[in-house]
């Protein structure tokens, strides 16, 4: 049997609650947004797709490996954006502006050690950010943007000390994280 799986980096509650204040001060004319529970926010690192479950025990392994080659850091909220952009968006997202660095080098020892067990990395620049919302049906065009103009972003920050490998399972309501295993940085510790 398989199971859905992806690692990535916690954010805790006290830094993700304050951004739901976001979706507050979009209105409907943005269009139809899916947005985020902050208690399922994070940072994602490497989405492994569906595993066979027997694989998961060597995959806990080599994370433990990356977390222990990685000294916890300061991760800290920049600006709010959107892919493509805020003026027509298909995902909101807040970005990180310290501990930007350490996350990427971060990525890159999970790279390291999930590539050859056969897991190809995404090869394209890495962005750490937290989705915020994901557009279902756009709106207005500028409405987001808009909308961002008037927002002040809380100032959040958190040090990063782990990694999670989580398991993902969809549901009509949305998508139940539970975690695997969540290796400690610099101790190699679960």
């Amino acid at each position: 049997m398989s199971i859905r799986t992806f690692v990535a980096v916690p954010v805790p509650l006290e830094v993700t609650r304050p951004l739901a204040a976001f979706a507050g001060k979009v209105g409907p004319e943005a269009g139809r947004i899916r947005w985020v529970d902050p208690e399922s926010m994070h940072l994602t690192l490497f989405f492994l797709g569906d595993v066979v479950e027997d694989r998961v025990p060597i995959i806990e392994e080599a994370l433990e490996r990356a977390a222990a080659g990685v000294r916890p850091f300061t991760a800290r909220l920049d600006e709010l954006g959107a892919f493509p952009d805020l003026e027509r968006p298909r995902v909101i997202w807040v970005g990180i502006s310290e501990g930007a660095q350490q996350l990427g080098e971060l990525k890159e020892a999970v790279d390291g050690v999930l590539e050859p067990l056969g897991f190809e990395p995404d090869r394209r620049p890495f962005h750490p950010h937290l989705t915020l919302g994901r557009v279902k049906k756009a709106g207005r065009r500028g409405a987001v943007a808009g909308a961002a103009s008037r927002w002040n972003l809380p100032a959040g920050s958190w040090t990063v000390d782990r990694l999670v490998f989580y398991q993902s399972t969809l549901t009509r309501k949305g998508a139940i994280y539970q975690q695997l295993a969540a290796p400690r940085l610099g101790r190699g510790g679960g």
